[in-house]
């Protein structure tokens, strides 16, 4: 929650938002005694003494009634640059804003694809928005952290514009090199299903050979659109007309090979955010599952545009490696069984996270079956079949053999069995313990820990990659273990 409190039919704005002396163009509210009451009328100027009034009396939002939403971010269009420049106002916010802006834009361009007003308004703020995320490292980062996991056509659109902006960057992309060009076409990338039913883009089942046909249209109708105003460069079309081919030959309208490098751009982040919406007819998957998947579609997508994907992602995937497993877990609960995610410590600590938290749940994990996450995040991914300084303890081996059985099915992961001779982990500290449990690990060429206590071992070294392996490796891993139960 953001502090603001929701109001059936209003709309709160923050105070850091609405700009000094300005016109709004739209009625404000602020709460009373007795509900909402008449703030500013919608021609009075917002001044200086009036956001000191209201923060002295500790009032940090506005409202605006909904139906006035069209004239709010006419207001928050006109006055984007000012926002994402304004010092006061916190990266977080500036991003909510920029996305909500694009999103909204990218609805309209829906509703109304042949209105040159709001295509001219769309190519005007992605200018602010390429300048806001060329301006601060990585700012990109701040937006892709809150893109929403629902598909409609506007967010699909506005999601695939900032990931194709934050993978024009990581491609050495600048505002004076097609970066801008990139961006809009990628907004614009999906105009042309203005034209498709709604009872075909929303339908649950596989569409008929006819209904696919006429979707497949929008490429074309797309371009067309595009095409009519000045607004949209030569330069962005690519993104449009190409996002559905493939560098196979294979995609179409046209099947073409040798596609331009916005297209290539597109394809992937426009197929990216597909798989990690909702959809219809399909549940999200993670986005690390979506790497793995395009990563083992190379004839069909750019090597490097992937790696530029992984790049992208790598700050959540290092950040989220254990909370992404207990977030989706939490979204999609197992059938069977119930999954605890516990942060114990390192071995230097004498194992006490682990040894405590064996004896404080003694009973309730007398059945259990523990996963150890241990030095994963450079090296090749493994599940460590025994492990032990002096002596092997073997692991369990119920874990071992569904290891295998998703390695087996999920040839993409590069999983294979290892022993691990060397110090103990959590997992010889549970195995020792008599209870089920197995590492998994990763390891150089050699058979040892990268980086293990090297000053080599700091989080610029961290393969986002394996990240990615590793929490892929697991969700699979608890649904293969759900299922046998």
């Amino acid at each position: 929650m953001d502090g603001s409190t929701i109001l059936d039919g209003y709309t709160p704005v923050n105070l850091e938002v609405l700009r000094l002396d300005r016109v709004p163009g739209f009625d404000l509210y602020i709460i009373g005694a007795k509900g909402l009451v008449l703030y500013r009328e919608k021609n009075v100027k917002f001044t200086l003494k009036n956001l000191q009034t209201l923060i002295e009396n500790n009032v940090r939002y506005l409202y605006f009634k909904s139906t006035d939403q069209n004239r709010y971010y006419d207001y928050i269009e006109e006055n984007l640059a000012s926002i994402v420049e304004d010092k006061k106002v916190t990266p977080a916010k500036k991003a909510s804003i920029i996305y909500d802006t694009s999103a909204h834009l990218a609805q309209q361009l829906i509703n109304e694809p042949d209105s040159r007003k709001i295509v001219q308004k769309a190519s005007k703020v992605m200018d602010t928005v390429v300048s806001f995320t060329t301006a601060g490292k990585n700012a990109y980062k701040d937006i892709i952290q809150m893109l929403p996991s629902d598909y409609y056509t506007h967010t699909h659109c506005a999601n695939v514009a900032t990931y194709c902006l934050a993978l024009g960057q990581a491609l050495g992309l600048t505002v004076n090199s097609g970066l801008w060009e990139l961006t809009l076409g990628a907004l614009l990338h999906d105009i042309g299903k203005s034209r498709v039913p709604n009872g075909i883009l929303n339908k649950k089942g596989p569409l008929s050979r006819q209904e696919f046909e006429m979707v497949k249209q929008h490429v074309q109708w797309g371009v067309e659109i595009a095409g009519q105003t000045r607004s949209v460069p030569r330069e962005s079309m690519p993104a449009i007309a190409q996002h559905h081919e493939r560098i196979s030959g294979k995609g179409y309208p046209f099947g073409i090979k040798d596609m331009h490098q916005f297209g290539k751009i597109v394809s992937v982040a426009d197929t990216f955010d597909a798989i990690t919406t909702n959809r219809p007819y399909a549940k999200a998957r993670s986005s690390f599952e979506a790497i793995l998947l395009l990563k083992a579609q190379t004839a069909e997508f750019d090597k490097n545009i992937i790696n530029a994907l992984i790049e992208v992602m790598a700050e959540k995937t290092a950040r989220e490696t254990m909370t992404e497993v207990a977030e989706r877990v939490a979204k999609e609960p197992l059938q069977n069984t119930d999954v605890w995610i516990v942060a114990t410590g390192c071995e230097e600590a004498g194992l006490v996270g682990m040894l405590g938290f064996l004896r404080r749940h003694e009973q309730e994990l007398q059945d259990a079956l523990i996963l150890n996450l241990d030095s994963v995040g450079a090296g090749e991914l493994k599940y460590v079949t025994g492990e032990g300084l002096i002596k092997a303890v073997p692991s369990d081996p119920e874990l071992l053999m569904f290891s295998a059985e998703v390695a087996r099915e999920n040839p993409e992961l590069q999983l294979a069995p290892q022993e691990y001779r060397a110090l103990p982990t959590d997992a010889s500290a549970a195995l020792m313990g008599g209870y089920r449990a197995m590492s998994i690990m990763a390891f150089d060429e050699e058979g040892v820990i990268p980086n293990w206590h090297w000053e080599t071992d700091v989080a610029e070294n961290l393969d986002e990659e394996n990240l990615s392996e590793t929490e892929a490796f697991v969700d699979l891993l608890l649904k293969k273990i759900d299922q046998e139960k």
